[in-house]
């Protein structure tokens, strides 16, 4: 691989570093497009989004509203953006999202749930 090439993948990879630490969960979402909701299941989570399976299709920079089911919080509605998206069988999909807004207790409940997460895994 020559200069050009290693300085391109390194540059590359900085672009997709991410800005928050994501850990595993298992909790509800709801997904809320055009006034519908359908659920789905957060399967990693942090600061910045999550990865959740729902019912249905996504697709890249599509903008909902998600309510996160967050330990010890009433649901929280929280605006995303679909940044990735693998379709599956039979009906669903897996998504990556961007949380565009998130309110202060939203963050604070997924800090202390990282924590618990991080703690468990040791």
């Amino acid at each position: 691989m020559n200069t050009d090439n290693v300085q391109k993948t390194l540059s590359f990879l900085q672009k997709c570093r991410r800005a928050h630490v994501r850990f595993v969960v298992d909790l509800p979402v709801d997904v809320v497009r055009e006034g519908e909701k359908s659920g789905g299941r957060m399967r990693n989570l942090s600061a910045g989004g999550m990865l959740m399976e729902i019912e249905g299709e996504a697709s890249i920079g599509e903008k909902f509203e998600c309510a996160l089911h967050l330990p010890g919080l009433d649901p929280l509605l929280v605006p995303v953006e679909v940044r990735w998206f693998v379709p599956r069988a039979p009906r669903g999909t897996s998504c990556g999202v961007k949380f565009l807004s998130l309110p202060e207790k939203a963050f604070k409940a997924i800090v202390e749930l990282s924590h618990d997460a991080n703690l468990q895994g040791k």
